[in-house]
């Protein structure tokens, strides 16, 4: 794993998803998930691919920081909804 790219704090993953969903590009977050990704992740990730579901890279991220404690499920869930509507 690179140590430039892993989110390591809260106030890192929040400026990250406000990166994102300004830009609405997820070029933004993949060396984040690319560093961020366990073997345990990636497995996860394989059969969501495998069954049809493959997770979108921004859902892997905000995977990985909620899972790593960074965000909530609630911010998660605010950044899905503000992506979806389109606000900045």
């Amino acid at each position: 794993m690179s140590e430039q790219t892993i989110v390591r704090t809260r106030q890192e993953a929040l400026d990250l998803i406000e990166r994102f969903l300004a830009s609405r590009d997820e070029n933004v977050l993949a060396p984040y998930v690319k560093a961020m990704t366990t073997a345990e992740d990636e497995k996860t990730f394989s059969i969501m691919r495998g069954s049809g579901n493959e997770m979108e890279l921004r859902h892997q991220f905000l995977h990985l920081v909620e899972k790593a404690g960074l965000v909530t499920q609630t911010e998660v869930f605010s950044a899905l909804d503000r992506f979806r509507v389109g606000q900045k």
